[in-house]
């Protein structure tokens, strides 16, 4: 992380510390400090981390903040509340040093009639983990109540009964000598990366995305996504197979906009990434997407050669003759989106 954050060039953090979310959730100064929420001042800056989970079956009823709950919650939340998901990323925002943690269901209004609430934190959670030092993505928990080291350790110890064929190696950017092991691992393009169920939702593509740094606690193994660099535990030594496309790494490109081509092709990738994904509510087909859009958008306009134009529900304005040849796949039935939410002519339909 430190790394990362001083040498990376695409990554470094810069003098000025990022505007902080209108609430986060304040650990204190110690590790038996009670964490409670916080509202912060107005334009406030600081470090904060985020948290990319999956809500999971409505049975599962997350930690919620209500209007009847948010003058409790400023005051404390007991960790003997907190679902264990919580409280794993809890531990690593604590053992990384830092002091504030974002949760959407714990920093958002989650009251049905205070939707005015959820729609203005809505369009900032693109920049809210775009701006957080660190997104802890909780991969292979299917809700909260499973623990993020809970569910690794699962499917750790079934790989640790697989076999393993130990082979010299030496990597001269690497002075100590260390073991390197070749076993077989699936290949299939998400049969790896995406295996868990945070990796089936909507919502966490765009939060995975645009978050300058990602640490991943995947079924198998935990992982490292940065603007700059990829690093995995499956190739602790070994040059990192790239069997997924790298969304952050390219939204992070300068030269994306150097053509029509790559990004009206990015777009497309990104549209083919998201669709595959599950969504619980349509209605939030395009907010799930919105800061993606954005920023794509932005990074045309900074091209004086090439523009998207004005983007119309999924499709861009100067692109408009190929964006309406989406066409879908599967042998399964797709339900049909309220034309209030997407007309006939989006793929959001």
């Amino acid at each position: 992380l430190n790394v990362c954050r001083t040498t990376h060039p695409k990554c470094k953090s810069g003098w000025l510390k990022p505007s902080m979310p209108k609430r986060v959730i304040d650990l204190g100064i110690s590790a038996d400090s009670t964490p409670k929420l916080y509202i912060t001042h107005q334009n406030q800056r600081g470090d904060w981390v985020a948290l990319s989970w999956c809500w999971g079956d409505p049975k599962f009823e997350p930690l919620k903040l209500t209007m009847s709950t948010i003058t409790d919650r400023e005051k404390a939340i007991p960790m003997d509340i907190w679902p264990p998901v919580f409280k794993d990323a809890c531990t690593l925002t604590r053992y990384l040093g830092y002091r504030y943690l974002w949760i959407d269901s714990l920093c958002i209004l989650q009251d049905q009639d205070q939707i005015a609430d959820w729609v203005e934190q809505a369009a900032q959670m693109g920049k809210i983990y775009k701006d957080a030092v660190l997104c802890i993505s909780a991969d292979a928990s299917p809700n909260s109540r499973i623990g993020i080291f809970e569910a690794n350790n699962v499917m750790r110890a079934e790989e640790a009964k697989r076999p393993k064929v130990k082979v010299p190696y030496y990597n001269s950017q690497f002075p100590v000598k260390k073991p390197c092991y070749i076993y077989p691992i699936p290949l299939s393009r998400h049969e790896v990366e995406d295996a868990g169920p945070l990796g089936t939702r909507a919502w966490a593509f765009q939060e995975s995305a645009l978050s300058s740094r990602e640490l991943i606690w995947t079924n198998l193994e935990l992982k490292w996504h940065c603007r700059t660099t990829t690093l995995r535990e499956m190739y602790p030594w070994c040059e990192i197979p790239q069997s997924n496309y790298n969304f952050k790494q390219e939204l992070a490109l300068a030269t994306l906009s150097e053509n029509a081509m790559d990004i009206t092709r990015f777009w497309e990738i990104v549209v083919e990434e998201y669709t595959r994904r599950s969504i619980t509510y349509p209605k939030d087909i395009f907010p799930a997407i919105s800061a993606v859009a954005k920023h794509v958008q932005e990074v045309s306009n900074c091209d004086s050669t090439y523009r998207l134009g004005a983007y119309y529900s999924g499709l861009w304005e100067n692109d408009l003759h190929r964006g309406l040849l989406w066409n879908s796949f599967g042998a399964s039935a797709l339900k049909r989106v309220d034309r209030a939410i997407a007309p006939s002519w989006s793929w959001a339909s």
